[in-house]
């Protein structure tokens, strides 16, 4: 009997410790942060449970992207405010076991039962991080063929931070 309460106790500390799910109102910080239950003031998210959205990258907040003819177009700006409209006056669930080098939960979050992670992919305002899972990964391809969000254009969002980067030098 001693046995089984010890185990039984090892099993409750394993399973409490496994995952972190936390709820609440989220202030996005980018197209694949948010922060639960920070509040907005002077264009940042204060205070709060801040969490990366797993499985997915959507472009930083101030990127931009650039279309065939050359112009370019706040895609950042963009895939956040798409995941703003998703979230926006919605408790978001978010579960998650990890951290990752900023301190940030990772994790997938949900809207009344929507993965809001392959929702962002799905309607092409993220890329599938395939580095994490390949979860996302047909979704992403659907979005590609689609030509919807990121994927409206030729120039894929990672190939214009690159050519960002390229200019700067």
């Amino acid at each position: 009997m001693k046995h089984s309460v010890t185990l039984a106790a090892v099993l409750c500390l394993i399973g409490a410790t496994a995952l972190a799910d936390i709820t609440g109102q989220a202030c996005v910080v980018d197209g694949n942060t948010v922060s639960i239950g920070g509040r907005r003031a002077y264009n940042r998210c204060n205070g709060g449970t801040s969490v990366r959205l797993y499985g997915i990258k959507a472009p930083d907040l101030a990127q931009t992207c650039r279309d065939s003819s050359g112009h370019t177009w706040p895609c950042g700006r963009l895939a956040a405010a798409n995941l703003l409209e998703r979230v926006r006056g919605h408790a978001l669930h978010c579960r998650g076991n990890s951290t990752d080098d900023h301190g940030r939960l990772i994790a997938v979050c949900f809207v009344h039962g929507t993965d809001i992670n392959r929702a962002m992919v799905r309607q092409g305002w993220a890329m599938a991080r395939i580095a994490e899972t390949d979860t996302y990964q047909g979704d992403e391809t659907a979005a590609r063929e689609s030509r919807i969000g990121l994927w409206q254009d030729s120039t894929t969002p990672d190939e214009e931070r690159a050519h960002e980067e390229k200019e700067k030098q």
